[in-house]
């Protein structure tokens, strides 16, 4: 179970990090 929680984050990360490359700061 906890290895599936990591696998979650990852993909999380990685699309938090696309959002944040297209939102302007």
């Amino acid at each position: 179970m906890k290895a599936g929680i990591e696998e979650d984050a990852i993909p999380t990360i990685h699309y938090s990090s696309q959002v944040a490359e297209n939102m302007p700061l």
